[in-house]
Protein backbone atom coordinates (compact mmCIF):
# COMPACT_ATOMS: atom_id res chain seq x y z
CA UNK A 1 0.00 0.00 0.00
CA UNK A 2 1.27 3.31 -0.72
CA UNK A 3 -0.09 6.35 1.01
CA UNK A 4 1.20 9.79 -0.13
CA UNK A 5 0.67 12.87 1.38
CA UNK A 6 -0.95 15.61 -0.89
CA UNK A 7 0.96 18.51 -1.44
CA UNK A 8 -0.07 22.45 -1.06
CA UNK A 9 1.17 23.36 -4.22
CA UNK A 10 -0.76 27.30 -4.46
CA UNK A 11 2.70 29.05 -3.69
CA UNK A 12 3.33 28.16 -7.41
CA UNK A 13 -0.02 29.33 -8.62
CA UNK A 14 0.20 32.73 -7.24
CA UNK A 15 2.41 33.88 -9.80
CA UNK A 16 0.86 32.85 -12.87
CA UNK A 17 -2.11 35.35 -13.96
CA UNK A 18 -2.99 33.65 -17.27
CA UNK A 19 -6.37 31.41 -16.62
CA UNK A 20 -5.16 28.53 -18.50
CA UNK A 21 -1.89 28.54 -18.04
CA UNK A 22 -2.87 27.94 -14.27
CA UNK A 23 -5.28 24.69 -15.39
CA UNK A 24 -2.26 23.79 -17.88
CA UNK A 25 0.08 23.14 -14.54
CA UNK A 26 -2.33 21.90 -12.52
CA UNK A 27 -2.84 19.01 -14.98
CA UNK A 28 0.73 18.54 -15.71
CA UNK A 29 1.35 18.32 -11.95
CA UNK A 30 -1.57 15.86 -11.52
CA UNK A 31 -0.36 13.77 -14.49
CA UNK A 32 3.28 13.61 -12.84
CA UNK A 33 1.42 12.95 -9.25
CA UNK A 34 -0.27 9.78 -11.33
CA UNK A 35 3.11 8.97 -12.81
CA UNK A 36 4.74 8.42 -9.67
CA UNK A 37 2.43 6.71 -7.83
CA UNK A 38 1.98 4.32 -10.65
CA UNK A 39 5.85 3.65 -10.94
CA UNK A 40 5.63 2.89 -7.28
CA UNK A 41 2.88 0.37 -7.40
CA UNK A 42 4.63 -1.69 -10.21
CA UNK A 43 7.56 -1.40 -9.17
CA UNK A 44 9.22 -4.47 -8.28
CA UNK A 45 11.81 -5.23 -5.05
CA UNK A 46 14.49 -7.51 -5.01
CA UNK A 47 14.93 -10.09 -2.34
CA UNK A 48 11.53 -8.75 -0.31
CA UNK A 49 9.11 -11.65 -0.50
CA UNK A 50 5.09 -10.38 0.35
CA UNK A 51 4.67 -11.14 3.80
CA UNK A 52 1.03 -12.29 4.04
CA UNK A 53 -0.07 -11.12 7.83
CA UNK A 54 -2.85 -8.99 8.79
CA UNK A 55 -3.41 -5.92 11.23
CA UNK A 56 -5.86 -4.09 12.83
CA UNK A 57 -5.77 -0.65 14.39
CA UNK A 58 -8.37 0.77 16.32
CA UNK A 59 -9.31 2.77 19.48
CA UNK A 60 -10.94 1.36 22.54
CA UNK A 61 -12.58 3.51 25.70
CA UNK A 62 -14.40 1.54 28.44
CA UNK A 63 -14.17 -1.85 26.81
CA UNK A 64 -12.34 -4.02 28.51
CA UNK A 65 -14.59 -6.58 29.31
CA UNK A 66 -15.18 -7.43 25.51
CA UNK A 67 -11.59 -6.82 24.59
CA UNK A 68 -10.27 -10.71 25.24
CA UNK A 69 -13.13 -12.22 23.12
CA UNK A 70 -12.72 -9.35 20.70
CA UNK A 71 -8.90 -10.09 20.32
CA UNK A 72 -9.70 -13.87 20.37
CA UNK A 73 -12.61 -13.88 17.32
CA UNK A 74 -9.91 -12.04 15.28
CA UNK A 75 -7.42 -14.15 15.87
CA UNK A 76 -9.36 -16.86 14.63
CA UNK A 77 -9.93 -14.95 11.27
CA UNK A 78 -6.42 -14.39 10.70
CA UNK A 79 -4.99 -11.40 12.14
CA UNK A 80 -1.67 -11.57 13.25
CA UNK A 81 -1.03 -7.88 14.73
CA UNK A 82 -2.91 -5.73 16.85
CA UNK A 83 -2.88 -2.05 17.41
CA UNK A 84 -4.92 -0.88 19.93
CA UNK A 85 -4.89 2.49 21.30
CA UNK A 86 -6.62 3.58 24.52
CA UNK A 87 -9.14 6.79 24.46
CA UNK A 88 -9.27 7.72 27.93
CA UNK A 89 -10.22 4.58 29.03
CA UNK A 90 -11.45 4.98 33.03
CA UNK A 91 -11.40 0.75 33.17
CA UNK A 92 -8.41 -1.28 34.27
CA UNK A 93 -7.32 -2.58 30.61
CA UNK A 94 -3.78 -2.86 31.80
CA UNK A 95 -4.99 -6.35 33.58
CA UNK A 96 -5.57 -7.63 29.57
Amino acid sequence: MYIFKLINLNFMFNNINHKYSKLKLKLILIFIFIFIFILCAFQKIEGIEAQKSLAICTLFQNESKYLPEWIEFHENQGVSHFFLYNHFCTENWQDI
